[in-house]
Formats: C-alpha cells, structure tokens, sequence
C-alpha cells in the first residue's frame, strides 16, 4: 500500500511484545527509512509509513537483527491475531505459542505466494472471542479441552460469520494440518479477489470435514 510517496511495513513480534529497546528501534527506523511517524495497528503490529519501494529490503534485514518481523503490503496471508491465552484468567489454550506455530510453518512458506485474496488467521483463547476470530478467515477458539474452529469469516464492506465447525480438533497438530489444507485449497480453487468464505460457498463446503474431504479427493485425482 502506497503512502505519500512510499509503502507502509507492518512491523510485529513474535509474541505480540515489543520491548523498550526494539521500541527505539523502530522509532530510529521510522527516521532513517519513513515518514518520521509510527502508527499502531489493530492486529499486533505498527505500521511504519512513508518506505520507498527500494529501501524496504534493508529496513527489514535491519529490524530482523533486533528480532523484528515484518510483513510486506503485497503479502496476502497476514501475521496471526491472538489474544492473551494462558496470560488470561479465561484461557483454556496458547494461544501465542500456537499463533508462532501457524507463522513458523506457513507465514515463510506463503511470503511469495499469490493468494486469491487476503487471508486472516486468529487464535483466541476461550468464548468471549476477544480476538473476533468468527470475523476472520480461519479462526481457532479454545473450547472444552480442544479447538473449535471458524471457517470463512471477514469483516469489513462485504461482513460474513465464519462457519463454526461441528467437531472439535483435539490437537495443535490437527489444527495446523487444517490451516495447511484450507490455504493449499484456497491458492489451486480460489478464483482472482475472491475470499476464502465466498470460495467455500461456491465449492458448498460447509464444515472442516468437507474441507478435509475434497483436498483428499484433489489429491487423489
């Protein structure tokens, strides 16, 4: 995305922290490489505006040395929201430690990869879904001893409630082989703009299982 006269570079941490000293960094950064401003995003991260186009490769080499991530305007799966998980009196997962999870395997694997569309994933840690993950296109909700998932959420111009699933996932490692599925699916069926929640309606693939189910079938073929 364009910002008078450069791009604006999400920057994020790991854990969602950021410490006085990656604080400066990003303060030094935002006056050497932007704008001179900063500015607080909604999903973990800060937006530093005003980058031109040519410097963005050494402003990310330069925040990777403090242990900075950043993710690029044109990178279509977004860095995972999460709430306070285990750091909350509510929370039955970690949500953290399975949001670090979702990035380590597929964050990288999709950097370069064209998407249909953007692609949102968020991890809260009980029902009071603070981290709105219905609103999101894949969204894992701690429920009961295991993960209830949402499929096909967004919000914005065009709102749609994610699908909640009608089984419970008992493991991280069933989630992720989920999340995996779903994005393989979404980058060979999904047509060019199209959302994750608009594709799954068009395949009339209502549930996780069905998710689960054609990818074999795919695969098969």
């Amino acid at each position: 995305m364009g910002y008078k006269g450069g791009m604006s570079i999400q920057i994020y941490t790991a854990n969602g922290a950021f410490s006085a000293a990656q604080l400066r960094q990003i303060a030094e950064a935002s006056e050497r490489y932007g704008n001179g401003t900063a500015r607080l995003m909604s999903a973990r991260a800060v937006a530093l505006p005003g980058v031109p186009e040519e410097q963005r490769a050494a402003l990310a080499e330069e925040l990777a040395a403090a242990d900075l991530l950043t993710a690029m305007p044109e990178q279509s799966l977004r860095p995972v929201g999460f709430c306070r998980g285990l750091h909350c009196r509510h929370g039955q997962i970690d949500t953290q430690g399975l949001a670090a999870k979702i990035e380590e395997r597929f964050l990288t694997a999709y950097k370069d990869a064209a998407l249909p569309h953007k692609f949102r994933i968020a991890v809260c840690g009980c029902a009071n879904n603070c981290a709105k993950v219905d609103l999101c296109d894949i969204g894992i909700m701690g429920w009961q001893h295991g993960y209830k998932v949402y499929l096909g959420g967004m919000w914005g111009k065009k709102r749609r409630a994610g699908t909640a699933s009608r089984d419970i996932l008992h493991t991280e490692e069933d989630v992720l082989d989920l999340v995996g599925r779903a994005l393989d699916l979404y980058q060979k069926e999904g047509r060019q703009r199209e959302r994750f929640g608009d594709m799954l309606e068009r395949l009339a693939l209502a549930d996780q299982s069905d998710i689960l189910a054609y990818a074999a079938a795919k695969e098969a073929d």
